[in-house]
């Protein structure tokens, strides 16, 4: 197997996973939504399981804050990250 060979392999089965890690998260969504549901919104154990409600603060929305349109907010950023994203192109 060449080079060339090689990398579409590995290019066609990190899809396959892309997507069924996809289908995965929608399922994992749908079902911690019944068990909200069937928890009546609250923190509820069965059996081996709990199922813990818990809050956090919301994130901040610095375009809001009058006093921060002038401050060069890129001064307090941390570094980029660099991201890869496998698509099909055809």
């Amino acid at each position: 197997m060449d080079a060339q060979d090689n990398w579409i392999s590995v290019a066609d089965r990190k899809f396959k996973v892309q997507n069924e890690l996809k289908r995965l998260r929608e399922e994992d969504s749908q079902l911690a939504a019944k068990l909200k549901t069937l928890s009546g919104g609250k923190t509820t154990k069965r059996g081996r399981y709990e199922y813990k409600r818990s809050l956090r603060k919301g994130g901040v929305d610095y375009k809001a804050i009058p006093e921060l349109k002038t401050v060069d907010l890129d001064t307090y950023r941390k570094p980029e990250v660099e991201i890869w994203r496998l698509q099909v192109v055809e």
